[in-house]
């Protein structure tokens, strides 16, 4: 740095590098000089992390994300400049406050998703979002996004832990898809952002324990207590932007922040959240007897087809009695045949409509709202697939364009695919099957984990080497049988995407060579499935 600056003290100090305040000779301003340890070899991976992030705020112009003035180094030091924040961290006003008041909580939240969606934009995901590093600046605390140590441009393959075990982001505010070491994208932010919201409103973190796994468990496996309970005031449009950015299947969060800052700024309205993957119950009660109409106009279809089924087969079961008295040439015959066709074509379109056989034998039955304009037949929306829910929807409406499109084939193509129906149908069962194993290895997983915290931090004398090992050994089993149906659950998904791809974009170009590959997948599947039933 030589005599540009002159380094008065330290304030402050982080993982991998320290921050001083100085002086720049030349201008005569305070500024503040973030510089690799002192005590930690500048190694060519610390180096290139200090380089990456000297890039990403260079490449993000924006007032609410920290500017470089200077970058340089000499002497075996890395080090850049940026200017002075009068001011504290988000942290410390929290450590102070607790909660805050709901306007500067907003605030504050508005100010930090415009920082991040412009990183977004630019290409970056920073994966470090936290108290910490969201600076108030001044008296009026403008946000001040900083820290991009870890950040990567989004498309980079990098997990979540380093070679060395170390994990990458702060426990507390990492998302599902980092704490179970999956590849990242700008919504692993997005989360973040409404775990550092959470607290800002509730004056509580979602997930806490005693270790960093428990907290990791929980992270993956339980449901954040609702928002508007912790906080009633709470407006329902922040309830919403933050619900949303906390559910665990990532294709569940907002696709980007600037939609979420549509709702948080009025033009648009807040979502519903309790059919989003971990987060039941958070809807706010409804009025009284809403549920229930919303239940009766679900079901009206259904009960109309209750309603003149029941008549029409009391006039068959009354021309049948008439027939046997008095004989009308076998008229109750071809009466019934007519009347159960009838029938028949009116339960199938129900069926494509997304209601299940028992939809039109009893009343209240469950049934899933459309997906993509696509009404679906399957879970019940309480069913919570985790951060694989997005997935299953995606196989559920493949799974309805292809039976549909099968439906309208020409006779001449269908028959050229013998057995389609029942493998789609086996192969839809096995995705949602395979996406509740992983839910519940993922539970498993947890628990083991904190077993195995727990049985390391005990006394080292009171400590059974053996227990311990068999412990960390279950931890192991659990993640490889994870990793093992969560590629059988991809597999399983990319077939019938294949297949959906193949009788729609390709189908309207060329039907034959449309046919040729839904044949291809449709085989694919078929070993699947057989390889998944085992000999």
């Amino acid at each position: 740095m030589g005599s540009a600056f002159q380094v008065e003290a330290l304030i402050g100090r982080g993982g991998f590098a320290e921050v001083f305040e100085a002086r720049e000779t030349k201008l005569g301003r305070q500024v503040a000089i973030k510089v690799i340890r002192a005590d930690l070899a500048p190694t060519p991976e610390l180096v290139g992390r200090f380089q990456r992030e000297t890039r990403a705020i260079a490449a993000v112009r924006h007032p609410n994300i920290v500017e470089i003035y200077a970058v340089g180094g000499d002497e075996g030091l890395a080090w850049f400049v940026m200017p002075l924040v009068r001011g504290e961290s988000l942290r410390t006003l929290l450590d102070r406050e607790q909660a805050l008041p709901i306007p500067e909580a907003r605030r504050i939240l508005v100010e930090s998703a415009r920082a991040l969606l412009a990183a977004h934009r630019a290409g970056l995901a920073h994966r470090d979002v936290k108290p910490d590093n969201i600076l108030l600046d001044g008296p009026e605390r403008r946000v001040l996004l900083t820290d991009f140590g870890i950040v990567k441009a989004l498309g980079e393959k990098e997990p979540a832990l380093t070679g060395s075990g170390m994990l990458v982001g702060t426990p507390q505010y990492m998302s599902p898809e980092q704490a179970g070491s999956d590849p990242l994208d700008h919504r692993t932010d997005i989360y973040s952002l409404g775990v550092v919201a959470y607290r800002m409103i509730s004056g509580r973190l979602p997930f806490e324990g005693g270790t960093t796994q428990a907290v990791l468990a929980r992270i993956l496996t339980q449901v954040p207590k609702p928002l508007w309970e912790l906080r009633p005031e709470c407006p329902d449009d922040l309830v919403a932007v933050v619900g949303r950015s906390l559910a665990k299947d990532p294709g569940d969060r907002w696709a980007d922040l600037g939609a979420a800052l549509d709702v948080l700024e009025g033009r648009a309205s807040p979502p519903a959240l309790g059919s989003l993957s971990g987060l039941a119950g958070w809807d706010r009660a409804a009025p009284p007897g809403a549920h229930a109409a919303q239940s009766d106009a679900a079901d009206a279809p259904a009960r109309r087809f209750r309603r003149d089924g029941t008549a029409l087969a009391g006039a068959w079961v009354l021309l049948l009695a008439l027939d046997a008295a008095i004989g009308l040439g076998g008229a109750s015959a071809w009466a019934g045949a007519a009347l159960g066709g009838y029938l028949a074509v009116r339960a199938s379109r129900l069926w494509s409509s997304g209601y299940e056989w028992q939809n039109l034998l009893r009343p209240g039955a469950p049934r899933e709202e459309p997906v993509g304009g696509v009404r679906l037949r399957g879970p019940s929306a309480e069913e919570d697939f985790g951060r694989h829910g997005s997935l299953v929807r995606a196989t559920g409406k493949a799974r309805a364009v292809i039976l549909n499109a099968f439906a309208s084939m020409p006779r001449s193509e269908q028959v050229r695919l013998p057995g389609l129906q029942k493998t789609v149908e086996h192969v839809s069962s096995r995705v949602k099957h395979l996406a509740r194993k992983v839910v519940t290895l993922e539970v498993r997983m947890g628990e083991a984990s904190a077993r195995f915290e727990d049985l390391g931090s005990g006394p080292e004398e009171t400590t059974d080497s053996r227990v311990l090992a068999r412990a960390q050994t279950k931890v192991r089993e659990l993640q490889a049988a994870r990793e093992e149906a969560r590629d059988e659950l991809r597999r399983h998904a990319s077939l019938l995407q294949d297949m959906e791809d193949a009788l729609t974009t390709l189908w309207r170009d060329d039907p034959v060579r449309a046919t040729a590959e839904v044949a291809r997948a449709l085989a694919s599947a078929e070993a699947t499935l057989r390889s998944a039933a085992g000999p």
